[in-house]
């Protein structure tokens, strides 16, 4: 999975309101909010990026262990995936 591609979905409105990221998913009406770190995972998915290159680009920004990294990552990717935030690229 950590070389596996991964971008935003295009259907979604987003704005910032104070320190988060609100987002309307415009096709169910649903909205989310994003933190400081979601909010960082969302503007590296603006491209294709793999879960590597994701964690290494989190490591320089944030200390956290490379192992916790990679777990909490791949466990949120999996959660934006399954709420329709984001896609695998093939």
């Amino acid at each position: 999975m950590e070389s596996t591609l991964f971008e935003r979905n295009s259907g979604l409105i987003e704005a910032r309101v104070d320190d988060q990221l609100v987002m309307m998913d415009i096709d169910s009406g649903t909205y989310y909010g994003l933190d400081q770190v979601g909010i960082r995972v969302w503007e590296c998915l603006e491209n294709p990026i793999a879960i590597a290159d994701l964690v290494k680009t989190l490591r320089r920004e944030f200390d956290v262990s490379e192992l916790q990294c990679v777990s909490e990552v791949s466990v949120y990717l999996r959660d934006l995936v399954s709420k329709g935030l984001i896609r695998e690229v093939s």
